[in-house]
C-alpha cells in the first residue's frame, strides 16, 4: 500500500545537489505512508489484543496506538484495569507492528487524536461498529471482527475464580 516518492524528490535528483536516500525517506515518512490509528486499554495483554494490532498495521505503514489512561477506564468500564498505565503504555509500545503509543485520556477527544497525529485510517473493534462512523469526513474508519472466545473480561473472571 506504500505510495510513490513524491514528484518532487524525483525533480530534485536533476537539481545540482544530489538527494541522499536518507531525505527520500524523511520525505516519505512525512507525506507517502499510510498512518493508521487505533485505541484500546489492552489490559491483561492477551493474543486478541496482539491481533487485532496486527490486522490493524496491516491497514498502512505506520500504526499509533492510544492506550486508555486508568481514569478513562473506571469511567468506561467501572473498574481499574489490572496493569496501570505506564505498565500498558510499555506493553504495546514494545511490539514490533506499534511505532507510537501515547496516553487516551477521553473518548470524546478521538477526533483531536486524530487530526493531531495526521493518521489517515481509524481501526476500532467491532464491539464499536458505528459509534465512529462521524469521523469519516477526517479519515477512514474500519471495524474489525473481535478474537473469537478471547476477552479480558473472561481472561480476570478465570483468574479470580479458577475451579469454575
Amino acid at each position: 500500500m506504500r505510495r510513490d516518492v513524491p514528484d518532487r524528490a524525483r525533480e530534485d535528483r536533476s537539481s545540482a545537489r544530489p538527494l541522499y536516500f536518507a531525505e527520500v525517506c524523511a520525505e516519505s515518512l512525512k507525506e507517502d505512508l499510510v498512518h493508521v490509528i487505533t485505541f484500546g486499554t489492552f489490559d491483561v495483554f492477551h493474543v486478541g489484543h496482539l491481533r487485532v494490532l496486527q490486522r490493524a498495521a496491516a491497514f498502512g505503514e505506520r500504526l499509533t496506538v492510544g492506550v486508555s489512561s486508568d481514569e478513562l477506564n473506571l469511567a468506561k468500564k467501572g473498574r481499574l484495569p489490572v496493569f496501570g498505565q505506564a505498565e500498558r503504555l510499555e506493553i504495546v509500545a514494545g511490539l514490533s507492528v506499534v511505532d507510537e503509543v501515547f496516553l487516551e485520556e477521553s473518548l470524546e477527544k478521538k477526533r483531536d487524536y486524530i487530526l493531531e497525529r495526521g493518521a489517515d485510517v481509524l481501526v476500532m473493534g467491532d464491539d464499536w461498529a458505528g459509534r465512529f462512523d462521524h469521523l469519516s469526513d477526517v479519515c477512514a474508519v474500519k471495524y474489525l471482527p473481535r478474537t473469537p472466545a478471547v476477552s479480558t473480561t473472561a481472561l480476570i473472571e478465570k483468574i479470580a475464580t479458577p475451579d469454575a
